[in-house]
């Protein structure tokens, strides 16, 4: 039985290029050999890994903070995002399909956006527009190796509302943003609880997917420089956000980095 902990805030490694990233990444899979690695970006490693809909700071609006969701709200509100955007869709999006979508477009959910490619983990980890002095981070687990009780979202025979614990979900492909991030997500249970904070021993058999999970450090003083780096790698607001919102945003973008 392995006995590296689930997570250990002490291990933490320092991202300062993309040669360093790519050796931890290759370091990390042959230490803790098992599923698929997923990984996730932050602009401040500070951020604790919780859904939109369990951050209670996510509802500030004239100085007040509204209190955390409830699963009533939530699933109001999704009710409401489904009856609204039968306009752009023209039919009754299900749990699963409106779920993905409310996230895509920044309803709080309880999903919390993951992705195969490091390369995007490390783009939002580096962005400089909301904590260019904070240090990033690049979030990265391993999933458990056995599959037998992922969920299947084509079979529509469960609500997301009913899923007990923290598993990963392949979605719908909803965007076309969810493509070329190469997305996925983590449902959970409780969007209130911290990832980093929480402990496979608390759940049952098959209600959580994630063995094994570390944060690696991105200095403030190397975001712009990775920024570039990601630039010339075609990984950019362009390219992750194929839209016109995506290319007015990265074009503008590429001209700040350019002139720093």
């Amino acid at each position: 039985m392995s006995t590296v902990p689930y997570y250990d805030s002490a291990d933490v490694k320092m991202v300062t290029s993309m040669q360093v990233l790519l050796e931890e990444i290759k370091k990390f899979g042959i230490e803790r050999p098992g599923g698929g690695l997923y990984f996730r970006g932050q602009d401040d490693e500070s951020y604790p890994l919780k859904p939109t809909a369990g951050r209670s700071n996510f509802y500030k609006h004239g100085g007040k903070v509204a209190l955390p969701f409830t699963l009533k709200q939530e699933r109001d509100l999704l009710h409401r995002f489904k009856r609204y955007a039968y306009n752009h869709t023209q039919r009754l999006l299900n749990d699963w399909e409106a779920l993905f979508l409310a996230r895509q477009h920044g309803l709080p959910v309880r999903l919390l956006d993951w992705t195969s490619n490091p390369l995007v983990a490390l783009y939002y980890a580096v962005l400089c527009e909301e904590e260019p002095n904070k240090d990033g981070a690049i979030w990265i687990f391993r999933r458990i190796k056995d599959d037998s009780r992922d969920i299947d979202i084509m079979a529509k025979k469960r609500s997301p509302f009913e899923i007990t614990g923290v598993k990963i979900i392949y979605p719908l492909y909803v965007s076309p943003r969810l493509i070329v991030q190469s997305g996925c997500f983590t449902l959970h249970h409780d969007p209130s609880r911290s990832l980093e904070k929480d402990n496979p021993n608390n759940y049952g058999p098959g209600d959580f997917d994630i063995s094994v999970l570390r944060k690696w450090v991105v200095p403030s003083n190397k975001k712009v420089e990775l920024l570039d780096t990601l630039e010339r790698m075609a990984i950019n607001y362009r390219t992750l956000f194929p839209d016109l919102d995506g290319l007015a945003k990265g074009l503008w973008q590429l001209e700040v980095i350019r002139k720093y």
